[in-house]
């Protein structure tokens, strides 16, 4: 059992309520001790820090927003900094160095989980003397979106109010204290970039229209790139998000077939070489495949994809890349998190194509009924979803490439 399977347990079951409640506690005291041995700056220009320490695709949907707020004349006065999860931080600093004037990043499972790291992440932002902290999070954690919060002190603390996806009622209400206002959105489960253009116009007060997706275009000169290729990435977040490479072999080989000419790039993490490993014993040799997992920085990840004529991957970071590059993309999915991050609205992202399972059709009339639901996990394993759905949407796709 992973961190995030272990914390979803704690939250989820009543006898392990206590357990979770004495967790906050030490986190808490952590925080105090920071706070308590630590003289906060007077900067020379006063700061807005973004406070945000959620995954890349949750990234990738806040930071025009992030610009639409440093583009106002309110916050024209502020220097911006950026306090983030560690895992999109080459990401961030390639794409927005001009946006933030500094970068704060943390490990947050070791935030969570070693208190002498927390105590010196702790110290260090108290330290640093923020005029204003601005959460966007809207599934607040109590331990980072709250206790981080607290811990930096600004004189403005600015927050969402929360649904209880990563918290309970109790939580909830102990975070909220440290806020010094918090913003109101819809209730019902909406798309993020929807959820966003909603706080940002809460705390701008006036409306601010739903924003597209765009990363800069990117040069990548250190791989060897085929003319016309399709990139494929099996890998995802979760275990539970993977579909079985013996299909993805299958759907590829189809694929080859209708675009003979096409090579294929297999991407992903150092820690998913494993799954090309596997992709290539269910190919062909005549298939050209080649392997870049664990070979790109994210900056190198967006430059591939612009170039690449179709992405096909699992619900993962590599399908917002895709959608904020303008690439087309099949993503694989099982339904779970189903309209907060997918599928795709057509006026941000009018060539990303989610596939779900068969029982998906009779649902798609009442997704927001059905969306709490399906909040911490899918309704079926993603090998529910066959390889001939899959193969007649890349069809699909194919022929509005085309």
């Amino acid at each position: 059992m992973n961190l995030k399977q272990s914390i979803r347990l704690l939250k989820t079951s009543p006898w392990l309520r206590p357990v979770l409640l004495g967790i906050d506690l030490v986190l808490w005291l952590v925080d105090t001790v920071a706070i308590l041995t630590t003289r906060r700056q007077a900067p020379e220009k006063p700061t807005l820090a973004i406070l945000k320490f959620d995954a890349l695709g949750d990234y990738l949907m806040l930071r025009a927003y992030v610009r639409q707020l440093r583009a106002h004349p309110d916050y024209q006065a502020y220097a911006f900094c950026l306090v983030g999860n560690a895992a999109f931080r080459q990401m961030a600093e390639f794409a927005d160095a001009d946006l933030f004037d500094s970068f704060h990043w943390i490990d947050i499972y070791k935030l969570s989980t070693q208190p002498l790291y927390r105590l010196q992440i702790g110290r260090k932002l108290h330290q640093l003397g923020f005029a204003v902290t601005f959460t966007p999070t809207y599934s607040r954690v109590l331990v980072l979106d709250d206790f981080v919060t607290r811990v930096c002190n600004a004189e403005a603390r600015i927050g969402c109010v929360t649904d209880l996806a990563n918290t309970t009622a109790l939580e909830a209400s102990w975070g909220n204290r440290y806020y010094t206002s918090l913003l109101p959105t819809d209730a019902a489960v909406v798309f993020e970039a929807e959820r966003n253009r909603q706080v940002f116009s809460q705390l701008l007060g006036q409306p601010v229209p739903l924003l597209p997706l765009q990363l800069p275009a990117v040069s990548v000169t250190h791989v060897a790139l085929p003319s016309t290729f399709v990139i494929v990435s099996p890998g995802a977040g979760a275990p539970d998000k993977i579909w079985p490479m013996r299909r993805f072999a299958d759907v590829l080989i189809v694929l080859h077939q209708l675009r003979p000419d096409w090579s294929v790039l297999v991407t992903g993490t150092a820690a998913e070489t494993y799954l090309y490993d596997e992709l290539k014993t269910h190919l062909p040799a005549n298939l050209p495949v080649q392997s870049l997992t664990g070979k790109l920085s994210q900056g190198e990840l967006i430059g591939v994809v612009q170039k690449a004529r179709l992405v096909l991957a699992n619900d993962s970071g590599i399908v917002h890349i895709a959608a904020s590059v303008g690439t087309p993309c099949l993503s694989l999915s099982a339904g779970k998190s189903i309209v907060r991050w997918h599928p795709y609205p057509a006026a941000i992202a009018p060539r990303i194509r989610h596939v779900y399972p068969a029982f998906f059709d009779d649902w798609m009339h009442r997704l927001p009924a059905i969306a709490p639901t399906v909040v911490a996990e899918a309704p079926a394993p993603v090998d529910s979803l066959t390889t001939d759905r899959v193969t007649q949407a890349l069809r699909q796709l194919l022929a509005e490439i085309d």
